[in-house]
């Protein structure tokens, strides 16, 4: 036998051994997976959809809010949307600086916004630093 026969037949005993093992998968009883959904407590909490962002903002904006509807408007953006992009850095800017004017704000609040934000964005936390420097030197 020379080496042609030898190749031939190393290829056949693979492809009866590639049919074989394709029969075993296709033909093999599947066990049954049963799906148990999660207590009602571990379930992933949405955000509310009264309470979006552009609410949450305008809250911020108004000069007139109380500082239980601060609290409430901060607590929502650090919760539900506390990731910034590059195309909504200008706005989370704007909240942070305007916060910091707010006549009904806090220290308390300022740090939870500030916090929540740096945290949630550790690659923009100088640009926070900078917006959270001009809102208090502008106060």
């Amino acid at each position: 036998m020379d080496i042609t026969h030898l190749l031939l037949l190393f290829t056949a005993l693979l492809g009866v051994l590639l049919l074989l093992v394709l029969i075993y998968v296709l033909t093999r009883p599947r066990a049954a997976v049963e799906v148990t959904p999660p207590p009602a407590d571990e379930l992933p909490k949405k955000h509310p959809q009264a309470v979006s962002f552009e609410a949450a903002e305008a809250v911020i904006l108004d000069r007139t809010s109380s500082k239980t509807e601060l609290t409430g408007a901060v607590d929502v953006i650090a919760k539900y949307y506390g990731k910034i992009y590059a195309t909504t850095l200008t706005r989370y800017t704007r909240i942070i600086v305007t916060l910091c004017r707010h006549p009904q704000t806090d220290k308390q609040i300022l740090l939870t916004l500030d916090r929540a934000l740096q945290s949630q964005n550790p690659g923009l936390k100088h640009e926070l630093e900078l917006a959270l420097q001009k809102g208090l030197s502008s106060r």
